[in-house]
């Protein structure tokens, strides 16, 4: 191997040698390489310059394209709308035929002549006719442009026109989801709203018409009176709301609570009263009765969907009924007391004021006997007080009990318990004075026992 790459060096050598000393056939050589360069380099910028005019040509095909689309798509439609609202709205009749004329005179002869551009490009390229096709370019770009800038400007023109109109159909479909909305709302709750399912199904009912009403404006161009009814639309779904965040709640108290807690109360009276409870310093017939026409007059304002101060005032009904509850709930329980304790507590007082008007009638023999000192005769006036205060408090009670209008056994409770105080710091005075004159009678064994032993 080493042998064949020396001859083949040598051959390369020698073949260079030769060219060397031929100046013709190295000049032939050097001519022919610059031929096929410059032929190579001239081809590479024909086939790139026909590439950059295809270029062109799509780009002006795209630019027609697009603006034929746009004038026979969005801008046609644009205008029929713009005929059917000058059909019912002859404020339009003018702008209508101003803004077809320009139409038709776009789509009958600049789109016509950029067609034919269009067609006569194509014609040239498919032909292969790239120095005709580079000769057209220019004009037909500025057909093309002209074409381009007509249609922008009319659609720019008829979506001004349309701005107020667009801007309505935006603002009713809102209104229309908040109008779904607030349905879905009342759908949730519709069990707990039966006393309100006529007022509220009116409401919808208006709501409805409502939108009927701005879309007929919509479609007849009256955009004033349709955004008019927008705002009042979107006021009513506003109150709504509102209200029914809260009113499924009142309808339940005004529907089914409150009505049972009145009709409770009512026959709890009826029941206590037969049984001989005095209940007039809690309630009465006319103060329950009080309640049911509260509670109509609430159910009146709540079907006019209104809600102002209703939480408030069922919120009053329902304090007064629990205070008047548990104020008979404190009758009972002092009634049970009074007849548990009235023997008892009148006994004591008894007892206490004989023992207390014995001592009044013996205190004369009593200082005969044992030498009272003063404080044992200012202990003699305080009983006579204690008893004469208790035997106050026992004639309060008798009054209270007798009177010919009932009282109420909590007034007897604490008059009983006012005589059992009495009477108990009486007997507590009692006892002790009788302790008091047991010493001294102790003393006067103890002196006769000491006399006896010592004599």
């Amino acid at each position: 191997m080493f042998m064949d790459s020396y001859f083949f060096t040598r051959s390369i050598l020698a073949d260079s040698i030769d060219l060397a000393n031929d100046p013709v056939l190295l000049a032939l050589i050097i001519i022919a390489g610059v031929v096929v360069v410059g032929g190579g380099i001239a081809l590479y910028f024909v086939f790139f310059k026909k590439k950059a005019l295809d270029k062109k040509v799509a780009e002006l095909e795209s630019s027609f394209s697009t603006a034929h689309g746009l004038l026979f798509g969005e801008i046609c439609t644009a205008i029929k709308r713009l005929e059917a609202i000058g059909s019912v709205n002859l404020c339009y009749v003018d702008q209508y035929s101003q803004e077809n004329r320009t139409y038709k005179d776009v789509r009958n002869v600049l789109d016509a002549s950029a067609q034919a551009v269009i067609n006569e490009l194509k014609d040239l390229r498919q032909e292969k006719k790239y120095k005709e096709l580079k000769v057209s370019l220019p004009k037909a770009r500025e057909t093309i442009n002209e074409y381009v800038e007509a249609v922008n400007h009319l659609k720019a023109d008829l979506d001004e026109k349309f701005l107020v109109e667009n801007q309505c159909k935006d603002d009713a479909s809102r209104v229309k989801q908040d109008v779904r909305s607030v349905k879905m709302l009342y759908n949730n709750h519709a069990s707990e709203l039966n006393l309100v399912v006529n007022p509220l199904n009116m409401a919808f009912t208006n709501l409805d018409r409502a939108l009927e009403s701005i879309e007929y404006n919509i479609e007849s161009a009256h955009y004033e009176e349709a955004q008019e009814t927008i705002k009042k639309v979107a006021g009513m779904v506003a109150g709504l709301n509102v209200v029914l965040k809260e009113l499924p709640q009142i309808c339940v108290q005004l529907s089914s609570v409150l009505p049972d807690k009145i009709i409770s109360l009512k026959n709890r009276y009826e029941d206590l009263t037969k049984d001989g409870y005095p209940l007039h310093q809690i309630t009465s017939r006319s103060a329950i009765e009080g309640y049911n026409n509260e509670l109509e007059t609430m159910k009146a304002t709540v079907l006019r969907l209104s809600i102002d101060g209703i939480n408030e005032k069922i919120n009053l009904i329902h304090q007064i009924i629990d205070k008047a509850n548990e104020s008979i709930e404190g009758e009972i329980r002092a009634k049970a007391a009074f007849v548990a304790e009235k023997d008892d507590v009148i006994s004591l007082q008894n007892s206490t004021s004989c023992k207390a008007t014995n001592l009044n009638r013996d205190i004369e023999k009593i200082k005969q006997i044992y030498a009272l000192n003063d404080q044992d005769q200012e202990d003699v006036k305080k009983i006579l007080q204690l008893d004469e205060q208790a035997e106050t408090s026992k004639r309060v009670l008798d009054t209270f009990v007798n009177s010919a209008t009932k009282q109420p056994y909590t007034v007897l409770l604490d008059k009983l318990h006012a005589v059992r105080d009495q009477a108990q710091l009486t007997c507590d005075a009692v006892s002790s004075f009788e302790a008091h004159l047991l010493s001294f009678k102790e003393d006067v064994v103890r002196a006769r026992n000491t006399n006896h032993d010592y004599y």
